[in-house]
């Protein structure tokens, strides 16, 4: 027998699909408008997820504030059946980015091939640029990257200047910080 992962869909209408109020995810204008972009590029090519028990979305938060915008009247949801504990925890896992890996090096060049093309406006539009910018972990310098153990020249030590705007967005790029550096860290095979 072939083990298969096909979800069950449904089309809903919009305005009968109830945000989770807990949902901790959040988006900046530059990003919704960069989402609203790819959806018109690309259709919506991940589907919201909709928990049936309670009426609920469970995934798709800004995926759904995009198509309101856009003048959308329903769209195929995928159908989950969870109890609310369950539902917040895929939430969590949905939207947790330990569990989405990281950009290799191999971003920066794929950015700049697309950035060269035909697709230049839209990788712009698509703020894929930052990218590059944000999301490639540097090579260590060699005389550090050789190293193990835990002594001084294993130790890097930087410091980092952000512009005091929100909290919330300071935390988030903190955050997303870390986890690049624990990505890259852990396969140097060191610890953080």
């Amino acid at each position: 027998m072939t083990k298969t992962a096909t979800p069950k869909r449904i089309t809903m209408q919009l305005v009968d699909i109830d945000p989770a109020d807990y949902n901790p995810r959040a988006i900046d204008e530059d990003g919704l408008r960069a989402l609203g972009t790819s959806v018109k590029e690309f259709g919506l090519v991940e589907p919201l997820v909709w928990n049936e028990k309670t009426g609920r979305l469970v995934g798709g938060h800004q995926r759904l504030k995009v198509l309101l915008e856009q003048g959308y009247e329903e769209t195929e949801v995928v159908v989950v059946d969870l109890d609310e504990n369950r539902e917040k925890a895929l939430n969590l896992q949905l939207n947790n980015p330990h569990a989405q890996g990281w950009f290799t090096d191999d971003v920066y060049d794929l950015v700049q091939t697309l950035a060269m093309t035909d697709l230049g406006e839209l990788v712009n539009d698509l703020r894929l640029l930052d990218l590059a910018d944000i999301y490639v972990v540097p090579e260590l310098p060699p005389e550090i990257a050789g190293t193990t153990g835990q002594n001084e020249a294993s130790k890097v030590k930087f410091t980092l200047t952000i512009e005091p705007t929100d909290a919330d967005e300071i935390r988030e790029i903190l955050n997303e910080i870390t986890d690049r550096l624990e990505g890259a860290v852990l396969r140097e095979g060191s610890s953080i």
